[in-house]
């Protein structure tokens, strides 16, 4: 699996970026970073999966922000170049083992004159699917969805929700398991509690 996320493979940053691309245009349906590999991983292997996503992405000209891990902050910074800065002013922020959601209330959502500034937050969970139901609708979905997702996305959403961000600011949202799987949430989605699973 190792040999996939090298940071300086042009075929795997490609690969990477385009499944993002497409989990944006498509929230919340799930892509695999991984081309499908799947095993016994470690947390170690955790971190290739968050290398990989960051070596794709960020370079010279962004800014982040690890939460969790001070080691893998030191590898993104090492390998992709990205300037280190604090939560409120991060382009990207990395969550691999925050608990709490109160750290949203804290990322950029750009402004109302530089919308384009607000962040794109990546948040380890243990896996998407679960058994918390919520509606979602916007951009890229059909009507309205009813969905079933694990309890971290679940109370992120709702975090988020609460946070009534004005029209056109807000952050985009990337869930990543430690397999290499991901799905997305742009901004402007909305999304509430649906019925109990």
């Amino acid at each position: 699996m190792e040999d996939m996320f090298v940071l300086d493979n042009p075929l795997t940053a490609q690969r990477i970026f385009r499944n993002v691309m497409n989990s944006f245009a498509h929230p919340f349906r799930v892509y695999s970073l991984t081309g499908g590999s799947r095993g016994d991983y470690s947390p170690r292997d955790c971190d290739v999966v968050i290398k990989g996503l960051c070596g794709a992405f960020l370079d010279s000209g962004v800014s982040f922000f690890m939460c969790g891990d001070e080691k893998l902050a030191a590898d993104v910074r090492a390998e992709t170049y990205a300037k280190p800065a604090v939560l409120e002013e991060a382009d990207f922020v990395v969550v691999k083992n925050e608990r709490g959601v109160d750290f949203l209330e804290k990322v950029s959502a750009g402004s109302l004159v530089n919308p384009h500034k607000g962040a794109t937050v990546i948040i380890v969970v243990p896996q998407l699917a679960g058994d918390v139901n919520i509606m979602a609708e916007g951009p890229g979905i059909n009507g309205k969805t009813s969905l079933f997702v694990h309890a971290r996305i679940a109370e992120c959403l709702e975090k988020v929700a609460g946070l009534q961000i004005e029209y056109p600011k807000g952050f985009e949202l990337i869930f990543l398991t430690r397999q290499g799987d991901i799905c997305s949430v742009p901004r402007h989605i909305n999304v509430y509690r649906g019925e109990a699973g």
